[in-house]
């Protein structure tokens, strides 16, 4: 006999396959088996492989027990293949124990490992947002006590509404988490700092630029307001050049700025993103507020050129109205970044305000972010985990050990 399927791995302490005097585990006595009592949580479960030898009987084995808000099952499939095979399996008994019931055996927490109840609300990066959806809808899915609302508005916003809600709360903890695309709050010793991935971003323009490489040198001079027509570069379409930029408050923007730029973008000179506000402007800037806004508006508007997240601007680019840029013949990519030779990255940092409780719903759920399915989900996104070991010194080298 043995446990062949524990739903983790703690319960092989109260299921040893080798018993001690303080825990005898399986014990077999005469032709029967008994189990010790055992801790389970909702959705837990184990399977007991049993090998029946001799010549055998006419009467199945008989399971029986009493399992507090759980049950027993048979797997029926592996039931007696045959009276006569001595020596074979007689029996597979599968105990799929607390399966969608609620309570462990004989404590009183009834939530699943892992999980917190609760309301939790995300704000934030909007670059980030999809993965913050996701993550939430995801943990929601495999706790299902917890609510997860994303409300993302921008990095700095983000970071601001979380010291509201904190000094709401008077000496409580808000169930509220701030993503940032890089560091924010400005060294507010209130806000705690967790790093959470690495986001790469890329370069965008309108179909009808074509043009597929800038130098960073080029993208400075278009950001700076020197080149306001596409034939000013070589290969360059006859159109105006139109600088979809976000607000001050976003992390991206200050992303770009800071690695890409390295100086602060213009002023704003346009409204609508077409023409400028008045009349002595050469350069058409305008400022939006979202991730999705940017994207849609250089797919919109000929000769526009912007910037964001990497996952986000691919989807985009898939409807076929934007493309993507590379930057000095370096196209965005994960393992770009990875390797040091992409200049348009930047750390995803989540914040709480002060440091979560260790069983509140924020904690969990930032534990659940760097779990196996939180660091998939970041992947699938285009981020790279820095949960994950082989990206964690790509992530200290990129903080400088922050």
């Amino acid at each position: 006999m043995a446990v062949t399927e524990p739903s983790h791995p703690d319960l092989l302490r109260h299921l040893p396959q080798r018993g001690t005097p303080e825990n005898p585990g399986l014990v077999c006595a005469g032709n029967e088996i008994s189990l010790p009592r055992v801790p389970l949580n909702k959705g837990d479960h184990f399977k007991l492989l049993v090998l029946l030898t001799g010549a055998g009987t006419d009467k199945p084995p008989h399971v029986g027990g009493r399992i507090k808000e759980g049950r027993i099952r048979n797997n029926e499939k592996f039931r007696r293949p045959s009276n006569r095979m001595l020596g074979l399996i007689g029996s597979l008994l599968a105990m799929l124990i607390l399966q969608s019931f609620g309570m462990r055996v004989w404590r009183d927490d009834p939530l699943p490992r892992g999980c917190a109840e609760g309301d939790l609300t995300i704000v934030g990066s909007t670059a980030f947002k999809p993965v913050a959806q996701d993550a939430g809808t995801a943990y929601q899915g495999d706790c299902r006590d917890a609510r997860v609302t994303v409300e993302a508005q921008g990095s700095g916003r983000g970071t601001k509404t979380l010291i509201d809600v904190g000094e709401a709360a008077k000496g409580g903890f808000p169930s509220y988490l701030a993503f940032s695309d890089g560091p924010e709050g400005d060294g507010d010793p209130r806000l705690k700092e967790h790093l959470v991935a690495l986001s790469v971003f890329s370069v965008v323009v309108n179909k009808d630029v074509r043009m597929t490489d800038l130098s960073l040198d080029e993208l400075r001079r278009l950001y700076s307001g020197r080149i306001t027509n596409w034939n000013q570069l070589p290969g360059g379409p006859d159109l105006p050049v139109r600088l979809v930029s976000r607000d001050a408050k976003s992390g991206t923007r200050g992303v770009f700025e800071s690695r890409v730029l390295e100086r602060n973008e213009i002023s704003r000179t346009s409204d609508n993103c077409r023409t400028p506000k008045f009349t002595g402007d050469t350069v058409v800037r305008c400022e939006l507020d979202s991730t999705g806004e940017v994207l849609k508006t250089v797919a919109n508007t000929p000769g526009a050129i912007g910037y964001a997240e990497l996952h986000s601007a691919e989807e985009s680019a898939q409807k076929g109205d934007l493309h993507l840029v590379a930057l000095d013949n370096r196209k965005p990519s994960i393992d770009a970044v990875r390797e040091r030779i992409y200049p348009f990255w930047e750390p995803e940092y989540a914040y709480t305000y002060t440091a979560p409780p260790a069983n509140s719903l924020t904690s969990k759920f930032l534990d659940y972010l760097a779990g196996d399915t939180g660091r998939n989900l970041i992947e699938k996104h285009g981020h790279l985990p820095c949960a994950a070991a082989e990206n964690q010194r790509a992530c200290q080298l990129a903080t400088g050990g922050r």
